[in-house]
């Protein structure tokens, strides 16, 4: 596994070093001290440091080829899960504006965690969904309550 950590490391650590370039040219408020771009930079800054230790721990295993034959197999799952979630991640922002935050938020929550986990037994679907409600019932209060922002309707409501 340690060239796989290795690349999406770097991969990863590229993409957030141009989000954050780009996070840049957005407009700074006069008064307040955080503006649009607080959020966006705190979330690349710690995928910078997940990206780091992921080379790190792809730097660290390049010894440990011993036993690296028997999981050739696994191979194909490793880049497949990444790729499924970006294939769902570039789909949640397309369709964010049309079907609406709660919903997407929903969906996308349920399909990521179905990618890291694919148990798809009742029980763990059921607890999915609680989650997934959580966690919009959580954005929804930290940015539609305390922070004010105007999240998209979309078509559901």
């Amino acid at each position: 596994m340690k060239k796989e950590n290795l690349v999406a490391g770097l991969i990863f650590l590229v993409f957030s070093i141009f989000l954050y370039v780009e996070t840049l040219r957005f407009p700074s408020p006069p008064v307040q001290g955080t503006g649009l771009a607080f959020w966006p930079r705190f979330l690349l800054i710690m995928l910078m440091c997940a990206s780091l230790l992921l080379i790190y721990s792809g730097r660290r295993q390049e010894g440990n080829e011993a036993a690296e034959g028997a999981k050739r197999a696994d191979k194909d799952i490793v880049i497949k899960k990444p790729l499924y979630a970006i294939a769902v991640s570039v789909l949640f922002m397309v369709l964010f504006k049309v079907t609406g935050f709660a919903f997407s938020i929903f969906l996308y929550f349920l399909a990521i965690t179905v990618i890291v986990d694919p148990d798809l037994r009742p029980s763990r679907l059921c607890m999915r969904g609680v989650q997934a409600l959580g966690v919009v019932m959580l954005v929804y209060v930290v940015f539609g309550l305390f922070l004010r922002v105007n999240l998209p309707k979309g078509i559901f409501f």
